[in-house]
């Protein structure tokens, strides 16, 4: 269900993101089992259904507005499958810019193990950005860190204490630190005693300016300019404001290495 130019709750935010995220899944497997395919379909939905909304529930109203793209080159591998791209104006007017990293995974069918986790691959990205994380996909549901009450808006809302699912949240989608997965050699489903879920990753993580790189090689790489090092298959950019402020003015990805995503 579209929420294009609405205001949203939190909590309806988030289970938006993992009902869509579970249905998505649940149409590609098993026959079209790939990370690059879910990851193009989920980030495509979220730019249509979302395009912009106004986020309630949390310490401050913020206004979203979501912009898809992918990587019209050769894909390389130095900073993973996704970059996050979040332009954050603040009060004063002024832009906060960071870009976030994530590597998405398949469970491989038929097995507790996700076998396209290679450990050369993860110390190549974590070389460039040690914030990255694994972006985990599942055909079946799995307990989240998010079921422990980590949440920054558990009372943010009245009906929220009495809604068993999002206190003791299961989720398609889990988001682990990479370096927690460089570390466990195994890197099977045991990885998910880790997983936040990308609903939380959102909301309380990159909305909140955390997980990301400030630095100017980083976003560069994220908006792949040219000379820069393997930028990411796709990009999610993410514009937030204030009531009262304009979305930032600020270029997203280079337009001769990305192109928009069209729903």
């Amino acid at each position: 269900m579209p929420y294009k130019g609405t205001r949203i709750h939190v909590v309806e935010f988030e289970n938006w993101i993992e009902r869509t995220a579970s249905q998505i899944i649940g149409e590609n497997y098993p026959l079209t089992w790939k990370e690059d395919q879910i990851t193009i379909e989920l980030v495509k939905r979220i730019q249509s259904d979302l395009k912009e909304v106004e986020l309630v529930g949390m310490r401050d109203l913020i206004r979203i507005e979501w912009e898809a793209y992918k990587l019209s080159g050769k894909p390389e591998t130095a900073h993973g499958d996704i970059g996050v791209l979040i332009q954050y104006t603040l009060p004063t007017g002024n832009l906060l810019e960071g870009a976030g990293f994530l590597e998405a995974k398949v469970r491989s069918k038929d097995s507790s193990k996700f076998k396209e986790i290679k450990p050369a691959q993860l110390t190549t990205i974590l070389s460039q950005s040690p914030y990255s994380k694994l972006l985990l996909y599942d055909y079946e549901k799995f307990p989240t860190l998010d079921s422990l009450g980590f949440t920054t808006y558990s009372n943010a809302h009245p009906w929220y204490l009495n809604d068993a699912p999002a206190l003791a949240r299961t989720s398609n989608v889990g988001v682990v630190p990479m370096n927690v997965a460089k570390r466990y050699t195994s890197r099977d489903t045991i990885l998910y005693r880790f997983a936040f879920s990308l609903s939380h990753q959102l909301t309380s993580r990159y909305f909140q300016m955390q997980d990301l790189d400030f630095s100017d090689t980083a976003i560069n790489a994220v908006k792949g300019f040219p000379g820069t090092q393997g930028g990411p298959r796709v990009v999610l950019v993410i514009k937030i404001c204030p009531p009262g402020k304009e979305f930032s003015k600020e270029s997203g990805p280079h337009h001769e290495t990305y192109q928009r995503i069209e729903n």
